[in-house]
């Protein structure tokens, strides 16, 4: 439970850096999230066509979501043996895996801080990590 885990994440994957001590375990998780798609004959003035075009639209809305919870939980099992926990990464997805932290009591507990940080090299985000927990933590704030 002493080891730090630093999470970097984005729609595409999530980069989990584990430190102990001295030492660092990197783990990439690949999302499988879909990227947007759009429907075939998008611009139809056919009014069969359209509505046919709104529900594929929804159904690959509801496979994204579904990916992205699937996603998540990944992150989540993964990281679920950890002590202090620090998130960041660009766009929305961050915030998300904040949500589902702050859902579990133990989880929330661990969680010190969830920053936006743009796209950045391993070297770079395993820096920030271990600068993170260098730093006075106790600034950090969710």
């Amino acid at each position: 439970m002493s080891n730090k885990i630093g999470i970097w994440i984005d729609s595409s994957k999530a980069i989990i850096v584990k430190l102990n001590n001295s030492i660092e375990n990197v783990i990439e998780l690949n999302s499988n999230i879909e990227t947007a798609v759009h429907p075939e004959n998008e611009l139809d003035n056919d009014i069969f066509k359209a509505k046919k075009n709104i529900a594929k639209e929804k159904k690959i809305e509801e496979r994204r979501k579904h990916q992205t919870t699937l996603f998540l939980k990944n992150v989540i099992e993964t990281t679920k043996n950890s002590g202090e926990i620090y998130v960041f990464g660009p766009g929305l997805l961050k915030t998300q895996l904040r949500d589902v932290f702050l859902k579990d009591t133990l989880l929330a507990a661990r969680l010190k801080a969830v920053e936006k940080a743009d796209s950045m090299t391993l070297e770079q985000i395993i820096a920030q990590v271990k600068l993170f927990f260098t730093e006075d933590s106790k600034s950090k704030s969710l």
